[in-house]
């Protein structure tokens, strides 16, 4: 298979039973000088917190695509924060609020589509190894967000399970960098589901 990328799977301690897998996420968005996004996916409903800065904010309901709004933090500072669904809690992982004036830093990136030679170099329609190595970099360059200018995957597909696991790819891989600091996306030409027509039948 072209896609290796390591998965999740989660287990209660002690009885080591079957629960609540974050499978998608954490992903850190619309970071303010006093607030952040942060969502996550898992495979069952579940509820959902964040836990940062010795408060705990939770979601609404129980469900599966998670949204949780961190308010109250100060400008210009690096919080640790941990996600909570059900009786699963994942790792730590940190953010920066943004200043109230200065100057800052981003990085600006474009196109991602799979190259010629299987493995990371063609994760089911992204080039991992290329993405992750700029993202990295720019992650300990210091920048504050990513501009992600579109063709997020080879995309172009016919079916939209297949674009839907494309853009799967791409979170998987963007995940790490993605959890600490905002990447914006926007659509491209290869963000495309072709349709198929028939003539006569044929």
């Amino acid at each position: 298979a072209s896609r290796f990328f390591q998965g999740r799977l989660n287990f209660a301690r002690g009885s080591l039973a079957d629960t609540v897998t974050v499978y998608a996420g954490p992903f850190v968005d619309q970071i303010s000088a006093s607030s952040a996004l942060v969502s996550w996916e898992t495979d069952r409903p579940s509820t959902g917190a964040i836990q940062v800065a010795g408060k705990v904010y939770h979601s609404d309901s129980e469900t599966t695509v998670h949204s949780v709004r961190v308010s109250g933090l100060q400008p210009a500072t690096e919080y640790e924060y941990r996600v909570v669904s059900g009786d699963t809690v994942l790792r730590p992982y940190r953010f920066r609020t943004a200043p109230t004036s200065g100057e800052f830093r981003f990085a600006a990136m474009i196109d991602c589509r799979e190259g010629f030679g299987g493995g990371e170099i063609n994760a089911y329609g992204v080039e991992a190894r290329a993405l992750n190595a700029l993202l990295t970099h720019a992650y300990r360059a210091k920048v504050e967000f990513v501009l992600f200018g579109g063709d997020l995957s080879s995309g172009y597909v016919t079916k939209a399970d297949e674009l839907r696991r494309m853009l799967d790819s791409f979170r998987t891989v963007v995940q790490p960098v993605h959890a600490r600091i905002p990447i914006y996306e926007s659509m491209g030409n290869h963000e495309s589901l072709l349709d198929i027509f028939e003539l006569d039948g044929k």
